[in-house]
């Protein structure tokens, strides 16, 4: 090869090389940056259904206590008491359910409706739901307490609670990291 021949090689290689270099680093920062964002997308979804799911466990707690508080005036009423009331037992629970209702939903979007953690929460809230319903349509209805209601207020409540625990143990299947004790330092010889 000739000295020209190789003057243009060796021109062409720099000009490719000029190219081709600062071409090649930024495919590779910009697929750098991807990963990256992604990464810290995935971080933040998971924070925030971490959040969500506190939220929906910390919910179920006052839902359950508006229930109850409302049963329990209602099977304590006596004939004679007025109806009316008892009518501010219901907002609680109305409140309450309106709040468990909402988390569902959003428990829906992140999760889908056939996710096991959104199944537990609907199974949990409507245990609840449904006696609080009966209770508060006989308020509202000013009906008295059905006798045989009074002996299943303890099994009724126990399967409030053993539903929350399904719950929570689906969430923590989901988003569970338990925290390792701290662990004392060897003594030293």
């Amino acid at each position: 090869m000739s000295s020209t021949g190789v003057a243009v090689v060796s021109v062409v290689a720099t000009a490719l090389t000029a190219i081709a270099v600062p071409l090649l680093t930024a495919v590779a920062a910009h697929r750098r940056e991807q990963q990256r964002f992604r990464h810290e997308r995935l971080i933040r979804d998971f924070d925030e259904l971490r959040a969500l799911l506190d939220e929906a466990a910390e919910s179920i707690d006052p839902y359950i206590n508006a229930v109850a508080s409302m049963e329990s005036a209602h099977s304590t009423a006596q004939q004679d008491d007025d109806p009316l009331e008892l009518m501010p037992k219901l907002g609680p629970f109305q409140e309450a359910r309106r709040h468990v209702r909402m988390l569902n939903g959003r428990l829906i979007i992140r999760l889908g409706r056939d996710h096991p953690v959104v199944i537990a929460y609907q199974q949990a809230i409507e245990v609840v739901g449904e006696a609080g319903t009966e209770v508060a349509t006989m308020i509202a209805l000013e009906q008295p307490v059905s006798p045989e209601l009074k002996p299943l207020r303890v099994e009724r409540r126990m399967n409030w609670y053993a539903a929350y625990e399904k719950f929570l143990d689906a969430a923590v299947g989901l988003v569970g990291s338990p925290v390792e004790p701290l662990r004392e330092p060897a003594p030293r010889s």
